[in-house]
C-alpha cells in the first residue's frame, strides 16, 4: 500500500533547513530573508525549455494588407497599405470618402487602406489616410504621436501625423530615425541622395543636406534604398547601405567615420536583409562610454534583382555580420545562419534575445521577384557562445514574403502580418495577398516557465523617469534564492516596420543596484534610468522585468516615459513633442542634461509667407505701384539666407567655383525634396512670361534691377525691349513690344539686347545660350539675289529630307543662302512637303541644283530617318488602350498623358517642352505687365496647378517623363521599318501590300491570329538604364503562323527593293514597345538627349503584368508622325487578316 507521507517529509525537511540557518546567522534571522535574499551577483544559467514557439490564428482579415505596422501606447496597431493597390477588403464609413485625382469616375476611393487593430478587444477600424503612404517611412514622438513620412504619387512629399484616441485619425524608399532631442531626420529614398529633419506640423523643409555616400553606394539595381538607421550611443547616427557603412554626426553634417565594408553581397532594399542595433547593455557609471553593436542578417547577392526580373532566383545570404559602431578601428565578425533569408523582420525581445521572422530563401524585394517562403523563424541569443547562437523554431503555414510585417506586442508575444508580392490585390496568385493576422508565441512563453515569470506592482512603478535618475521597480516572483545577476529590467521602444526593417527599434538593458526582498514572494530591484536621449531619445518605453530570459507576464507590462527637461521648471514636457505639453505624467525632479553640439539651424529655417511684391523689394521709382496680392489659394515662400550661412553645397565640393544662389518664389510644398534650391547651377532657366494686349508703344529698351539686399541676396533682371519677338518660346508682341524675363547669375548674364532685330523681314535664326532665355536675331549673308528680278521654285522633298537641307542647327540652310544668295522657306506643316526657293533665275537654279545633290546623297545616308512601317494595330482594342493608359498614369501620376498629346516626336526634330508642369525646378509662371510711360514693372503671379514637384523631381532624376510613352492609341506589333522619302516610293509600298494579301491569307492557314501580352522587357540595357521597354508576344496556339505571314510582307517588300539591305537581314522579333527613350523630347537644341532612363521601379510594379488576349484584325502601311481621326498612325493601305470567331 502506498504512503502519502512524502509531502509532510518535504515540509519538515524545509523547516529544518530554517532553523539551521537560524542557528547559524541567529543575528539575520527573519523568516524570509535566509532563503530569499539576494546573493552575488553572478549569473545563473536562463531557464531552458524545449518549447519553440507556438503560432496561433488570430484573425482572419484585417481589410488591408499590413505594408506599414506600428504598435500604439493604447494597445493599438497601426497597419496601412499603399492607396493605389486597388480596393482593400476594408470600406471608409459612409460619406467619408477620400478624394482621388486617379479615379476618373468620380475623383473619391471610398476604401480604407490603413486600419487600427485593437488586439486586445480584437477589433478593426478603418483609418482613413489622404495619401499615398507607399513604400514610405515613420516612428513615434515623444508624446506618443505616430509621425510618418513620404510615400508615393501625391504622398511623396507627406508628412502625416496620427494621434491615438478612440476618434482620432489621419492629419517612395526613405528610412526615418528619432533623434536625442525628439526630432526626426530622414535618410535617402529613390534617387534622393541626402538628409533633412521632418519640419514642426504646417512648415515645410527649404532645404536638404547632400550626402553624396548614397550616390556611392547605389549600383544598377540601387541595393541602397531603405538605408538602415541607428542611433548610435554618443548622439552620431550609424547608416547602412548597400554594404557600406559610416557613422554620421547630424549636428555638424560630419562623417565621423567609415567602417569597412561588408563583402560578398548587398543588404539593403530591393537586397533586403535585417538590421538591429542589439540590446545596450547600460553601467552603473552614466558618465562611461555605452558599447553600441550592430547586426545585419541576410541580403541577397548584387545582381540579384536583375536576375529576379528574369525570373532567376537566387538563393539568399546566410550570413549575419556584427559590428561595434563605438570602436574607432571596428570590424565585422560574422556567424552563420541555419537558413538564408531575404527580406526578414528582426525583432528585439524583452529578454535581449532576437527573433528573425518573414522573407523568402530566394530572390529579392519587389513584385514577384522571390520565391520559396522562409517559414521558420530563428532566435538568435547575442550573449551565447559563438556557433550557439541560432536556435530554429516552429514553422509558420502562411508565406510572408514581400511587404510583410511584425511587431512586438506589450503582452510580450509577436503579432505577424501582411504580404502582398503583387502589384494590387491578388487572391489567386502562387503567394496572394496576405490579410490574415496571427500571433507567435516565443519560447519564453512557454506554459510551464509560468511559475517563474516576474509580475511587475503596477501602482508601485513610475510613470516616467528623467534621465540620470535612480527609480525602484517593485515586482513579484515566487522563485527561491533570487539573486540580483538573475533579474533584468529593459526598456522598450515599439518601432515602426516596413520592408524588414524596424526603424527607431531600441531595447535598453538597464543598470540594476541591489535587489531587497520587500515581503514573501515580492522584491524591489533598484534601477538607474538611461544618462541620456542619445541613449534613449525622449518618448515612450515597454518596461519589463526579466528573470533568467523569463519576461513579466501581459498584464505586468509598464509603459514608461523618458524625458529631459528643458529650463528650471522641473514638470515641463520636452518642447520637441508634437503636441504641446506632452500628454505624459508630469515628471519630478529632473535634471537638466548637459549641453551638446546642436543640430543644424536650418531644419528650423524659417519659411516666412507674404505677398508679392513687397514694397522694399521693387525699384525706388516704382515704390509707388500697388502692391499685387498673390491669387486666391496660392500659398507662396521665400527662403531666407542667413548672410553668416556657408553655402552647404559649395562646402561639399570646395574644389568647386561657388554660384550665386537664384531665391525664387514657389508654392509651399511638405518637404524639402520639391524646394531645394540648386546652388551648384548657373544655368538658371526663367518662365518667360505672357503680354498683356494692351501695352503701350514707344518703350526703349532699359535694364530694370532691383537693389540687392544684403541678407538675401536676391537679384532680379527685367529687361524690356522695342522690336524682336522669339516665336519659339510663345513671347508675343503687341504693337511690336514684347517683354523678356531674364534671370542674372554669376556667370552668364542673361539679359539681351534686341534692339537690334532688323524688320526688313528676313529669316530670323533662334539662339540658345546656356543660363538664357532665347531671343530671336537677324540672319546674316549675302542680299536675296541681284536686282529687282524676283523668281521662286517650289521643289517636293519628303519630311524626312528635310533636316539634310537644313543641316545642324541652320548650318546648310545659312550656307546656301549665304552663298547663292537664295531665301529658302520651309513648310509650315507635314502635310506640305515642299520647299521654296526665292531669288534671281541664276541663283534659284544654282541653289536647286546644290538641294538636288544633297538630297541624292541624303537618300543613301544611314541617318535618314524611317517615315513608314508595317504595323500590326493592337489600339483598335479599347480594353488594351484603357489598360495603357492606366500604366502611365501609375507611373507618372498627376501628369496624365492626353489623347491630343504627340509623345512619339521625331527622333532628331529638336522639340523642346517648355510647357511641361513637370520641370525638374517647377516655378510660379510669372507675367511682367509694362504699367505706364515710366517703364516701370510689377510682379504679377498667375495662379497654377499645384502638383507635387518632389513626384517630379524624381521622375526626372530617373530619366522618365511622358514623352518616353507610347501613346496608348498608336500601339501596335512592328513588322517592318521603311525609308520611303517621295510620294512615288509610298505608292510602290501600298502597292506591294496589295499584291500580297492572299499570300499573308494563306500563311496563316485562312484562320484568325490572336496574340498575349505578358510581363516586361528591356530591348536594350538592363532595368536600371533602360533604352526601351517592351511587353513579349505570345502567339496563341504557338503554330508560329504570325511569324510565317510577317516573313511573307518582309520577302515581298526586299523583292521590290523598298528595304534596306540591313534592314533586310534582322531577325524579326514582335513586341510591343511601351516605353523608348529615343522617343524623348530634349530641353532645348544644345541639350542632348539622355539615351536610356531608369525602369528598376517600373520592372517591380508591372514586371509581371498580364496585359491580356487580342486578336490581330489587319496589317497597315502606317506613316510615322502622322495621325488619322482615330488616333491611330496614319494608314496609306492596309488589308485584311481573317476575322475572329465569336463563340455563343
Amino acid at each position: 500500500m502506498e504512503t502519502t507521507t512524502t509531502p509532510l517529509f518535504h515540509v519538515l525537511f524545509f523547516v529544518l533547513f530554517l532553523l539551521g540557518s537560524a542557528v547559524a546567522q541567529p543575528f539575520i534571522f527573519d523568516p524570509i530573508n535566509p532563503l530569499l535574499n539576494a546573493g552575488p551577483a553572478h549569473n545563473k544559467p536562463s531557464y531552458e525549455t524545449s518549447f519553440t514557439g507556438l503560432w496561433k490564428f488570430v484573425r482572419n482579415s484585417s481589410g488591408v494588407s499590413a505594408m506599414h505596422l506600428a504598435i500604439t501606447k493604447e494597445n493599438k496597431a497601426i497597419l496601412f497599405d499603399a492607396s493605389n493597390s486597388g480596393p482593400s477588403l476594408l470600406p471608409l464609413p459612409a460619406g467619408n470618402c477620400r478624394p482621388d485625382p486617379t479615379n476618373k469616375t468620380n475623383g473619391e476611393d471610398c476604401w480604407a487602406h490603413a486600419a487600427e487593430y485593437d488586439f486586445v478587444a480584437d477589433q478593426i477600424r478603418p483609418l482613413k489616410v489622404l495619401t499615398n503612404p507607399w513604400c514610405s517611412s515613420g516612428g513615434f514622438a515623444a508624446d506618443g504621436t505616430l509621425v510618418q513620412s513620404g510615400g508615393f504619387h501625391e504622398g511623396a512629399t507627406a508628412v502625416r501625423y496620427l494621434k491615438t484616441c478612440p476618434t482620432c485619425d489621419w492629419i517612395e524608399y526613405a528610412t526615418q530615425q528619432i533623434l536625442p532631442d525628439g526630432s526626426f531626420i530622414v535618410v535617402g529614398g529613390r534617387r534622393e541622395f541626402s538628409y533633412e529633419f521632418i519640419p514642426a506640423p504646417g512648415q515645410s523643409n527649404p532645404s536638404n543636406y547632400k550626402l553624396p555616400f548614397l550616390i556611392e553606394t547605389t549600383d544598377d539595381e540601387e541595393n541602397n534604398l531603405y538605408p538602415f538607421l541607428h542611433l548610435s550611443t554618443d548622439g552620431n547616427l550609424f547608416i547602412f547601405a548597400n554594404n557600406r557603412s559610416i557613422l554620421l554626426d547630424p549636428r555638424t553634417d560630419t562623417i565621423v567615420r567609415e567602417f569597412p565594408p561588408l563583402k560578398d553581397g548587398s543588404h539593403n532594399y530591393p537586397a533586403s536583409a535585417c538590421s538591429a542595433l542589439l540590446p545596450l547593455r547600460l553601467r552603473s557609471d552614466t558618465t562611461a562610454p555605452i558599447p553600441a553593436e550592430v547586426i545585419i542578417c541576410g541580403g541577397a547577392s548584387h545582381k540579384s534583382a536583375a536576375l529576379a526580373a528574369e525570373k532567376v532566383f537566387v538563393p539568399a545570404l546566410r550570413r549575419c555580420s556584427r559590428l561595434t559602431i563605438t570602436k574607432q578601428k571596428a570590424t565585422w565578425h560574422t556567424e552563420v545562419m541555419p537558413t538564408p533569408r531575404v527580406m526578414g523582420d528582426m525583432l528585439l525581445l524583452p529578454n535581449a534575445d532576437v527573433l528573425i521572422v518573414n522573407g523568402a530563401a530566394k530572390g529579392t524585394s519587389g513584385w514577384g521577384w522571390a520565391e520559396s517562403p522562409n517559414l521558420e523563424p530563428l532566435l538568435y541569443r547575442p550573449s551565447s557562445r559563438r556557433n550557439e547562437r541560432f536556435k530554429t523554431l516552429t514553422p509558420t503555414t502562411i508565406p510572408r514574403m514581400y511587404h510583410s510585417t511584425s511587431a512586438v506586442l506589450p503582452d510580450t508575444s509577436i503579432l505577424v502580418a501582411g504580404s502582398n508580392p503583387n502589384n494590387r490585390y491578388n487572391y489567386t496568385a502562387q503567394y496572394p495577398t496576405e490579410f490574415r493576422l496571427e500571433r507567435f508565441y516565443p519560447p519564453y512563453l512557454d506554459p510551464q516557465l509560468a511559475v517563474h515569470r516576474p509580475r511587475i506592482v503596477k501602482d508601485l512603478a513610475p510613470s516616467s523617469v528623467a534621465y540620470g535618475a535612480s527609480f525602484q521597480v517593485v515586482f513579484d516572483v515566487p522563485d527561491l534564492g533570487l539573486e540580483l545577476g538573475d533579474v533584468k529590467v529593459t526598456m522598450y521602444a515599439p518601432p515602426f516596420t516596413t520592408h524588414g526593417f524596424s526603424m527607431n527599434q531600441r531595447l535598453l538593458i538597464l543598470s540594476t543596484a541591489e535587489l531587497s526582498a520587500a515581503g514573501l514572494g515580492r522584491w524591489t530591484v533598484a534601477v538607474t534610468a538611461p544618462p541620456s536621449g542619445m541613449v534613449a531619445p525622449p518618448g515612450f518605453y515597454l518596461l519589463f522585468v526579466v528573470n533568467r530570459a523569463v519576461p513579466v507576464p501581459p498584464e505586468s507590462v509598464c509603459e514608461l516615459w523618458a524625458a529631459n527637461t528643458l529650463g528650471p521648471a522641473p514638470a515641463t514636457a520636452r518642447a520637441s513633442c508634437v503636441s504641446n505639453p506632452c500628454s505624459s505624467a508630469p515628471l519630478k525632479g529632473r535634471a537638466a542634461s548637459p549641453t551638446h553640439p546642436s543640430y543644424p539651424d536650418d531644419r528650423l529655417q524659417a519659411v516666412v509667407e507674404i505677398p508679392l511684391p513687397a514694397q522694399s523689394r521693387v525699384p525706388a521709382e516704382c515704390s509707388s505701384l500697388d502692391p499685387v496680392e498673390p491669387p486666391s489659394g496660392q500659398s507662396l515662400s521665400l527662403i531666407w539666407k542667413m548672410a553668416s550661412k556657408k553655402d552647404r553645397h559649395a562646402e561639399l565640393d570646395r574644389h568647386k567655383k561657388r554660384k550665386s544662389i537664384m531665391h525664387v518664389w514657389r508654392p509651399i510644398s511638405t518637404q524639402s525634396a520639391s524646394n531645394e534650391v540648386d546652388h551648384n547651377r548657373s544655368d538658371v532657366q526663367c518662365q518667360p512670361p505672357e503680354l498683356h494686349q494692351n501695352k503701350p508703344s514707344g518703350v526703349s529698351d532699359k535694364e530694370i534691377a532691383t537693389q540687392e539686399d544684403s541678407a538675401m541676396g536676391i537679384s532680379m533682371t527685367l529687361t524690356t525691349s522695342a522690336r524682336a519677338v522669339d516665336h519659339g518660346n510663345d513671347f508675343e508682341a503687341v504693337d511690336g513690344i514684347p517683354v523678356a524675363f531674364t534671370c542674372e547669375t554669376e556667370n552668364v548674364s542673361t539679359s539681351r539686347d534686341l534692339s537690334t532685330a532688323s524688320n526688313s523681314g528676313g529669316a530670323l535664326e533662334q539662339e540658345v545660350m546656356e543660363g538664357a532665355v532665347p531671343v530671336m536675331n537677324p540672319t546674316t549673308g549675302a542680299e536675296l539675289g541681284s536686282g529687282d528680278e524676283r523668281h521662286s521654285v517650289s521643289v517636293e522633298v519628303g519630311a524626312s529630307l528635310i533636316r539634310f537641307i537644313k543641316g545642324k542647327g541652320g548650318s546648310m540652310q545659312k550656307q546656301i543662302e549665304g552663298e547663292l544668295g537664295v531665301k529658302i522657306v520651309f513648310p509650315s506643316s507635314k502635310e506640305d512637303s515642299n520647299i521654296t526657293i526665292e531669288g534671281t533665275v541664276e541663283s534659284v537654279t544654282k541653289a536647286s541644283e546644290k538641294i538636288a545633290s544633297i538630297l541624292e546623297e541624303a537618300v543613301k545616308s544611314p541617318k535618314l530617318d524611317y517615315s513608314h512601317f508595317i504595323s500590326l494595330p493592337l489600339a483598335l482594342h479599347p480594353e488594351l488602350v484603357e489598360k495603357l493608359n492606366r500604366f502611365q498614369n501609375s507611373i507618372i501620376g498627376d501628369a496624365t498623358l492626353s489623347d491630343d498629346d504627340d509623345l512619339e516626336k521625331e527622333s532628331n526634330d529638336g522639340s523642346t517642352d517648355d510647357e511641361d508642369n513637370q520641370s525638374e525646378r517647377q516655378k510660379v509662371a510669372v507675367r511682367l505687365e509694362v504699367q505706364d510711360e515710366k517703364e516701370c514693372v510689377k510682379v504679377k503671379i498667375n495662379a497654377m496647378d499645384h502638383k507635387s514637384t518632389t513626384r517630379a523631381s524624381s521622375l526626372t532624376d530617373m530619366g522618365i517623363d511622358r514623352s518616353i510613352f507610347i501613346k496608348p492609341k498608336t500601339f501596335h506589333l512592328t513588322v517592318l521599318m521603311l525609308k520611303l522619302w517621295n510620294n512615288e516610293r509610298i505608292a510602290a509600298a501600298a502597292e506591294v501590300l496589295q499584291r500580297i494579301s492572299s499570300k499573308v491569307q494563306d500563311a496563316l492557314e485562312n484562320r484568325p491570329v490572336s496574340i498575349r501580352l505578358q510581363g516586361l522587357m528591356c530591348m536594350r540595357g538592363s532595368p536600371a538604364k533602360a533604352r526601351a521597354v517592351y511587353a513579349p508576344v505570345k502567339e496563341i496556339g504557338g503554330e508560329g503562323r504570325l511569324l510565317r505571314a510577317c516573313q511573307v510582307i518582309i520577302d515581298a517588300y526586299v523583292e521590290a527593293g523598298l528595304v534596306l539591305e540591313k534592314d533586310a537581314q534582322q531577325a524579326l522579333k514582335l513586341h510591343a514597345t511601351l516605353m523608348n527613350a529615343r522617343h524623348r523630347k530634349r530641353k532645348g537644341r544644345r541639350t542632348k538627349r539622355d539615351d536610356s532612363f531608369d525602369a528598376r521601379h517600373i520592372f517591380r510594379v508591372h514586371g509581371s503584368e498580364d496585359w491580356g488576349e487580342y486578336h490581330i484584325p489587319e496589317v497597315h502601311l502606317s506613316q510615322r508622325f502622322k495621325f488619322d481621326e482615330s488616333g491611330y498612325y496614319h494608314c496609306c493601305t492596309s488589308i485584311p487578316l481573317p476575322e475572329s470567331m465569336l463563340i455563343d
